[in-house]
């Protein structure tokens, strides 16, 4: 929308020199409308991402878990406690991180 404010503002200039201030305002109510709607539709494809990025996240983590189960059950206690250590480093902090932004986007504007 910011990039439209120029051409938007030249078209108004021009309906307040003819007096066309019903039409200015209709426009200028028009062009907030799309804006709106627009921040709204980005703000709903950062959440789809968002959720995307969240499960597949989830989804590495349990590979790792995965890999651990199917070592030899003398070896499994260590590479747990070392996978846990890298899952909490790697994947927990950011699925957090995640997770909050998404519920910020997801909260009605006020």
């Amino acid at each position: 929308m910011i990039a439209d404010f120029s051409a938007l503002a030249v078209d108004l200039v021009e309906l307040i020199r003819a007096l066309e201030l019903e039409r200015a305002a209709q426009l200028a109510h028009a062009a907030r409308r799309d804006a709106q709607r627009a921040h709204f539709e980005d703000r709903q494809q950062t959440v789809h991402a968002l959720t995307l990025a969240i499960a597949a996240a989830k989804m590495q983590r349990t590979k790792l878990f995965d890999a651990v189960a199917a070592l030899p059950p003398a070896e499994q206690s260590r590479a747990r406690h070392a996978v846990d250590d890298i899952c909490r480093v790697l994947f927990d902090e950011q699925i957090a991180s995640m997770v909050t932004r998404k519920r910020q986007l997801s909260r009605p504007a006020r």
